[in-house]
């Protein structure tokens, strides 16, 4: 039986006010909780049993996960007064985990996409062979300021150092390349007996220690994206990255990450946004808006609208929304708590506890 742990707990800070009603895991993305996504990988690597931990809004995190799971999967979600950290975590649970011989981990806001939906099982498959404590799904780093985060490894994609370039040990600089977590990981059992009450972070508390004595890879995705979702503009510019994915036809042009994308990842990364969408909304295959109209009812949250849609009327928008730049709301438009909007505009009636315009050179 394969088990992931699925991390919950953050409070969200910088999304704030959105996530003081909603863990982040729980908000919608592409109409979708964004814990879906990660839901979507571990059932594509066959997981049966689930661990979740939750801090705030425990309720919320279980009627989502209601709503995602099937009857076959065995889910458990493990509440937490305060916040414990991805070690603080593995601690807490490692009696649970230690049940079979590896796990995976993985955050619940999660935000990346694999050159392939294949890489994934690739990726395991590599951990078993190599024989290593522990593997990270990764993408390539352009070289990173002095004071980004990395993880640094060697030509053999051995984890060296996890930090700061300007922290980097004189004797490994300049022998080590850097890369992007995504948020996903692959652990053996074995190495939860190292964990020490009191630690919190996965890297510097747990892993960074153990890199003297025990084995942990970078599996390096060459085309796999990895978005970040930690603020409001950052979280629309992630949605117009996918908005501009679906909409390969010339619809939508608000972004130019795609620029940057080779057609073949671009197609692949389609591929897995709609099988996405198919397991979790198959009679909703369609991310836009129609005058009046409100898709995905089956969730209660309105839709994410790309910018090539305009003047939406008499639209009644009730909780957590993503509106693209350019989008116009008028005549009755009816707006009633978090908006997350680029550039809104609007007229006609307005009752929103928070609506946020972001200028057009931010």
């Amino acid at each position: 039986m394969k088990q992931a742990l699925i991390l919950c707990g953050g409070e969200a800070r910088r999304l704030r006010p959105y996530s003081h009603s909603l863990p982040k895991a729980c908000m919608p993305f592409l109409n979708l909780p964004l814990l879906s996504l990660a839901w979507f990988y571990m059932e594509g690597l066959e997981v049966s049993r689930f661990l979740l931990n939750a801090h705030l809004f425990p309720e919320k995190l279980k009627s989502t996960v209601d709503l995602l799971s099937r009857p076959q999967q065995k889910v458990d979600i493990y509440p937490e007064k305060g916040l414990l950290g991805g070690a603080g975590t593995l601690y807490k649970l490692q009696t649970k985990l230690q049940k079979t011989g590896s796990f995976f981990y993985i955050n619940g806001d999660s935000l990346f996409f694999p050159s392939h939906k294949n890489q994934l099982s690739v990726f395991e498959e590599n951990f078993l062979k190599t024989g290593v404590e522990g593997s990270f799904f990764s993408a390539p780093l352009e070289e990173p300021g002095p004071d980004i985060g990395a993880l640094w490894c060697n030509s053999d994609k051995e984890l060296k150092f996890i930090g700061a370039k300007k922290h980097i040990p004189q004797s490994l600089k300049g022998a080590l390349s850097p890369f992007y977590f995504s948020g996903l990981a692959l652990l053996k059992s074995s190495v939860l007996g190292h964990l020490k009450a009191g630690d919190t972070h996965l890297f510097e508390d747990f892993v960074q220690p153990l890199l003297t004595s025990k084995r942990f890879q970078v599996f390096v995705d060459e085309g796999a994206q990895v978005l970040e979702a930690g603020e409001p503009l950052a979280y629309i510019q992630a949605v117009q990255f996918c908005l501009e994915i679906l909409f390969a036809n010339g619809k939508f042009h608000s972004s130019n990450f795609t620029t940057e994308i080779p057609e073949k990842i671009r197609v692949e990364i389609k591929k897995i946004l709609e099988e996405w969408f198919a397991r979790f909304d198959p009679k909703d295959q369609i991310v836009g808006m129609k005058n009046g109209k409100k898709w995905a009812e089956k969730w209660g949250w309105p839709l994410l609208a790309p910018d090539s849609v305009k003047g939406l009327k008499q639209l009644e928008l009730k909780g957590p929304a993503v509106l693209g730049p350019g989008v116009h709301l008028f005549g009755k438009s009816l707006l009633k708590n978090c908006v997350l909007g680029s550039q809104l505009s609007w007229k006609g009636e307005l009752n929103n506890d928070i609506v946020l315009k972001f200028r057009s050179d931010a």
